[in-house]
């Protein structure tokens, strides 16, 4: 029974299901995003007094809300927004700390010191509250949410691009890049980022979800976009008073958020599988 099982667990390893699973749920969710308007039955911010609370139904799939308007409609538009939003708080903080972390991981010496003691002052706060702080410095709406959580998660790239830096600029290959003539930032860009890249990449799968829970938890104390935007947040801010006789106001868009931060873990810990077996080799032991 027990070889049975292994046999069955190597098989899954091997064709790395986690990544297909999570490939697959993160398309579904890029299509639902990019078919928004042909996927909506109705306009995402019309209200209807009268058609208010309605239960799930064939004309409304989610139910209403206590303005009337349809939940399934503004659950797909409120993908635009969250995915969005992840997108480019992902891009951002991975290009800035990429960055970051590959000059002066480089260059070292005291620079190098004073940087890294900087993020780790950075890293000693939990994201979603430093995250709070600045967005109440900044005020409400989309961008600055962006920039809040921009301003704490580059330095997770950095402190990774600048550790893979260290042990790779010594090597052999760097050191025949400077006798050719090369000068230190076409060696970090041209030979050091390309070594670095999978690791980024990776980590920016993975972050994207944990990206989406912040922007919800922040658009829940209305920190994120602004009514009448469908930000998944905040309808469940305004479905939390009505879950005694109307839990599908923030049932349908809890579940997207639960939905797409599963598919975005699964596609990280695939991409990891795939491109670096050795981090899962160092997880499970044989």
């Amino acid at each position: 029974m027990k070889n049975n099982l292994n046999k069955v667990i190597d098989f899954l390893n091997r064709k790395n299901v986690m990544l297909f699973v999570g490939g697959a749920c993160c398309t579904i969710l890029i299509l639902v995003t990019i078919l928004a308007p042909i996927l909506e039955l109705h306009d995402p911010t019309e209200m209807n007094l009268s058609a208010s609370f309605m239960a799930p139904c064939a004309n409304y799939p989610f139910g209403t809300d206590n303005l009337g308007r349809c939940i399934y409609s503004r659950v797909i538009e409120g993908s635009r927004i969250s995915l969005t939003t992840a997108s480019i708080v992902v891009i951002l903080s991975a290009a800035i700390g990429t960055v970051v972390g590959l000059i002066f991981g480089y260059s070292g010496g005291i620079t190098d010191a004073v940087v890294m003691r900087i993020v780790d002052i950075f890293l000693a706060f939990p994201t979603i509250v430093f995250a709070l702080a600045v967005s109440t410095v900044l005020g409400t709406g989309q961008k600055n949410l962006i920039i809040a959580i921009c301003c704490i998660q580059w330095t997770r790239y950095a402190r990774m691009a600048r550790g893979e830096v260290v042990l790779l600029k010594n090597a052999e290959y760097i050191e025949a890049a400077k006798a050719m003539g090369n000068n230190k930032f076409q060696i970090i860009f041209k030979y050091l980022l390309p070594n670095v890249a999978s690791k980024i990449l990776i980590l920016m799968s993975l972050d994207i979800g944990s990206i989406i829970l912040y922007c919800a938890s922040l658009s829940f104390l209305g920190l994120g976009a602004q009514p009448p935007s469908p930000d998944w947040g905040a309808m469940i801010s305004d479905g939390k008073d009505y879950l005694r006789f109307s839990p599908w106001m923030s049932l349908f868009p809890g579940l997207s958020i639960a939905f797409s931060a599963l598919s975005f873990n699964m596609l990280g810990d695939g991409l990891r599988d795939l491109i670096d077996p050795r981090m899962r080799e160092s997880v499970n032991p044989e």
